[in-house]
């Protein structure tokens, strides 16, 4: 192995690269995802009474049927409840109950933050660290999360505090958890300010490059 130092954003990932790739301890490194939180700003409150669930990705972890389903089960609780998901990857999500979005939005995925109440991510079982950016993007706009509670995401997003974690696979506790959310404007709130401060003291941009910077420095 010629490489000087092996980083991964997802801490988990660490001791299998050990343990099936032989990579000597000494080389292996954890460096958080950092995003631009300026370009992701903090969003303003959406509109009293919104019940838009916004929800992006497109790797093989994602559980976007999991998430209609979830969605689909509050809709005698949350009438009016609005998923809106940008995905490439294959899912029916019926008219009355969401907008798909297909193709990259960039920039525009900052709208869909503004538009959301919640912001929620289901995933399948992985180690792989799927779903962080969009976690980030919505922790900087200020949105509180949903989220699959797989290996590692936890030094992400704090349960209770930032967001809920959810086991993955769990349909009934992932609607639950959007519905805590949707019906505690107040809480969505706390928790939507503590993700934005949290995105800035720990996930920007600068931070990640001053670890990269740190790694080459050492090697």
């Amino acid at each position: 192995m010629r490489a000087a130092s092996i980083f991964t954003q997802c801490e988990p990932v660490l001791p299998i690269l050990h343990r099936e790739w032989g990579v000597p301890r000494s080389r292996l490194h954890y460096v958080p995802v950092g995003i631009d939180t300026d370009f992701y700003a903090v969003q303003p409150d959406p509109e009293p009474g919104s019940v838009v669930v916004a929800s992006a990705g497109e790797d093989r972890y994602r559980d976007h049927a999991l998430l209609v389903a979830a969605v689909s089960r509050l809709r005698t609780s949350h009438p009016g409840i609005h998923l809106e998901l940008a995905t490439g990857l294959p899912v029916h999500l019926p008219e009355e109950l969401g907008t798909l979005y297909r193709g990259r939005l960039d920039g525009k995925m900052r709208e869909l933050y503004r538009r959301s109440s919640v912001v929620a991510v289901a995933l399948k079982p992985t180690v792989s660290g799927s779903g962080l950016t969009v976690a980030l993007e919505a922790m900087a706009s200020g949105r509180p999360l949903v989220m699959t509670d797989n290996p590692g995401v936890d030094a992400y997003v704090e349960h209770g505090v930032t967001g809920l974690l959810v086991p993955p696979g769990d349909v009934d506790a992932f609607a639950a958890a959007i519905g805590q959310l949707l019906s505690d404007p107040a809480r969505r709130a706390e928790m939507g300010a503590a993700a934005a401060i949290r995105a800035r003291e720990r996930f920007t941009s600068s931070v990640m490059a001053a670890h990269l910077a740190a790694l080459a420095r050492a090697a």
